[in-house]
């Protein structure tokens, strides 16, 4: 997984475009932050934003925090 956000973060800073992605998959997010452990430049480039109904607004983690996250096994999906 990690090898696929870095292919998605790569091509699109070399494009110029935003990538919203969607999932359930915790190894989804443990790639993102297997990425942001080995790449610290790409933590400019990532964040997880959390959308829940019962939430008055969503719940924003920049890199690091993702990186803490798993690594601490919160949930943040």
């Amino acid at each position: 997984m990690e090898d696929l956000w870095r292919l998605v973060v790569d091509t699109a800073r070399k494009s110029s475009v935003q990538v919203f992605a969607t999932t359930h998959s915790f190894d989804c997010i443990r790639g993102l932050a297997a990425l942001v452990e080995s790449c610290p430049e790409a933590a400019g480039e990532v964040s997880i934003h959390k959308i829940e109904r019962l939430l008055d607004k969503a719940v924003h983690l920049d890199a690091e925090e993702v990186r803490v996250a798993v690594e601490q096994d919160i949930e943040v999906r």
